[in-house]
C-alpha cells in the first residue's frame, strides 16, 4: 500500500512525456489565465462581506499576481524539440502547484466558518477550478500512462 502510494506522487519518466504535451499546455495558458481571473473577481465579489475585506484584497492580489506572472514569465521555446528534459517536467508542475496554491488557500481557511451561500461559491468556484485544471492537464498527458 505505501508503495502505491509513493509511485502516486513521483512524476512520470520524462521519456513518456513529449515536448509536444507541454506545449499543449502552454498553449492553453493564455485561458487558463483568463478564467481565473474572472474567477478570482466571482469570489471575490461573492466573499466580500463574509470575509475581511483586508484578507480578501490580499488574496485577490496574490492570486492576480500569481496568474498574471505566470503568463508573463519568460519563456524558452525550443523549435523542433521533441523531447522533454526532467527539469522542464519539474518547472511544469512547480508552476501547476503555484497556480493552485491560491485556491487552496481560501477554502483552507475560511470554508467552514463562512455562510452556507458563500460557502456554496467558494466550493463551486473551486472545484470548477480544480476541473478545469485537471482537463486541461489530461489532454496534455498520454494515454499509456495510469491514471
Amino acid at each position: 500500500m505505501r508503495a502505491t502510494v509513493a509511485a502516486a506522487w513521483q512524476l512520470p519518466a520524462s521519456e513518456q512525456i513529449g515536448a509536444d504535451q507541454l506545449s499543449a499546455v502552454i498553449r492553453a495558458t493564455p485561458a487558463a489565465v483568463g478564467c481565473g481571473l474572472v474567477n478570482a473577481g466571482i469570489v471575490g465579489l461573492s466573499l466580500w462581506s463574509a470575509i475581511a475585506p483586508a484578507v480578501l484584497v490580499a488574496w485577490l492580489g496574490l492570486t492576480v499576481c500569481v496568474t498574471v506572472g505566470i503568463y508573463l514569465r519568460p519563456s524558452q521555446a525550443r523549435t523542433g524539440a521533441t523531447s522533454l528534459s526532467r527539469r522542464a517536467l519539474r518547472r511544469a508542475t512547480l508552476w501547476a502547484a503555484v497556480a493552485a496554491s491560491p485556491w487552496a488557500i481560501l477554502p483552507a481557511l475560511y470554508l467552514a466558518a463562512l455562510p452556507h451561500t458563500s460557502e456554496l461559491v467558494l466550493i463551486t468556484v473551486t472545484a470548477g477550478m480544480a476541473a478545469g485544471a485537471a482537463c486541461c492537464l489530461r489532454l496534455s498527458i498520454p494515454r499509456h500512462l495510469p491514471t
